[in-house]
């Protein structure tokens, strides 16, 4: 979800691409935040 921003990388770490994504993204990125099995997604306002 949201790969513009975020990776899922093959060594189970998620890694933040882009720290101040666009307005655009917004959806996606509050998408990714609700969906994350581990809770390590956590967006600040």
């Amino acid at each position: 979800m949201c790969p513009d921003v975020f990776e899922l990388r093959k060594d189970g770490f998620l890694y933040i691409l882009n720290e101040n994504p666009p307005e655009e993204l917004r959806e996606s990125v509050i998408a990714a935040e609700e969906i994350c099995p581990t809770g390590a997604i956590t967006i600040e306002q």
